[in-house]
C-alpha cells in the first residue's frame, strides 16, 4: 500500500543517487547499514538535485527482508527498511512486508 500521512517534508540536495521508496542520510546520499537516516526519498533523484524526504509521520518505505507489522525497523545499505537488529531504529512497521514490497511505515527521528 502506497499512502502515507507526511508530518514534515523537507529537501535535501542529494550527494548520491537517491531512488523512491529508500532512506536518505543527513548527508543526501543512501545511510550506512543500522545507520542514522532521515526517512525516504518520494522520488527518483540524481546528484544536485533536491530530494523530498518524509522526516515524521508515516510513509511508504521500501522492505529488505521480512517483517511483520509493528516490527521495529531500522534501514540496510541500500535505505530499505528491515527488521532492527543493532544501529539506529528508525521506524516501526505499520504492515507487515516481504523483500521488495513497499509497506507504510512510522517514522522514527533519529
Amino acid at each position: 500500500m502506497r499512502q502515507g500521512t507526511s508530518l514534515l517534508a523537507i529537501s535535501v540536495a542529494a550527494t548520491a543517487a537517491l531512488t523512491a521508496y529508500r532512506g536518505v542520510s543527513p548527508a543526501g546520499a543512501l545511510p550506512a547499514a543500522g545507520g542514522r537516516c532521515l526517512g525516504p526519498s518520494r522520488t527518483d533523484r540524481t546528484i544536485g538535485e533536491l530530494a523530498t524526504v518524509d522526516t515524521h509521520g508515516t510513509a511508504p518505505w521500501e522492505a529488505g527482508g521480512t517483517f511483520a507489522r509493528f516490527d521495529k525497523l531500522q534501514v540496510d545499505a541500500a535505505g530499505r527498511v528491515v527488521v532492527f537488529s543493532a544501529g539506529v531504529f528508525c521506524g516501526i512497521a505499520q504492515e507487515a512486508a516481504t523483500i521488495g514490497q513497499i509497506p507504510e511505515v512510522q517514522i522514527v527521528a533519529n
